[in-house]
C-alpha cells in the first residue's frame, strides 16, 4: 500500500520491476504520488502501468520509454496508440475473428497473441474482469523478465493457473 511505501520504504535498495496496477489514488494523493516515486526511483528494468492512472502514466514519462510497458484493456486508448506509433509495447485486447484477444504488442508488431477466454477459464470463482487484467499485468511483468513467447502462451493458457494465479488482495 501506498502509506506503508512512503513510511517504511520498500525495504530493499532496488527491484527488476514493478506493476502499478491501480487505475486512481486510493485515498491520499500526494501519499500515492510519493509512492509512485519511489517505485518508479528503485526499479532497474520495466515498469508495467495502467493506462487509465493518470499519476501513473504522467510520472512515468521521465523514465526510458523502453522501459514501460502499458497495460490497457482497450487497444484503441489514446494512451497506447502514440506510445506503439513510437515503438513502445503495450499488454492490450482486441477484438477478431476468433474473439477477444489478449496481445502483446512492440510497436506495430504484435508479439504475441492468445484467446481471452483461456484467461477467463481461469477465473473460476473470481471475478474474471480481475483475473484478466491482474493476468495482463503478470504477463507484461513476465515478457520484462525474458520469457519466450511460447513461454507467455504456455503460462497464459494453463489451466492450472499456477503461472497466473488469482488472489483476492482487496482490503
Amino acid at each position: 500500500p501506498p502509506r506503508s511505501i512512503v513510511r517504511r520504504g520498500l525495504r530493499l535498495s532496488r527491484c527488476d520491476a514493478v506493476a502499478i496496477v491501480d487505475r486512481e489514488p486510493q485515498r491520499d494523493e500526494a501519499e500515492y504520488r510519493q509512492a509512485i516515486s519511489v517505485l518508479l526511483s528503485a526499479t532497474t528494468s520495466f515498469v508495467a502501468i495502467d493506462v487509465d492512472n493518470e499519476l501513473a502514466f504522467e510520472l512515468s514519462a521521465g523514465i526510458l520509454a523502453p522501459r514501460v510497458l502499458l497495460v490497457s484493456r482497450d487497444a484503441e486508448h489514446p494512451r497506447v496508440i502514440e506510445p506503439l506509433a513510437y515503438g513502445r509495447c503495450a499488454m492490450v485486447t482486441t477484438d477478431s475473428d476468433d474473439g477477444e484477444q489478449v496481445e502483446l504488442r512492440r510497436g506495430a508488431e504484435t508479439v504475441i497473441s492468445f484467446p481471452l477466454k483461456a484467461l477467463i477459464a481461469l477465473a473460476k470463482a473470481a471475478d474474471p474482469e480481475v483475473v484478466v487484467r491482474d493476468a495482463m499485468f503478470a504477463l507484461a511483468l513476465a515478457c520484462a523478465a525474458g520469457l519466450a513467447p511460447d513461454q507467455l502462451r504456455a503460462a497464459a493458457t494453463r489451466r492450472s493457473g499456477a503461472a497466473l494465479a488469482h488472489t483476492n488482495q482487496e482490503s
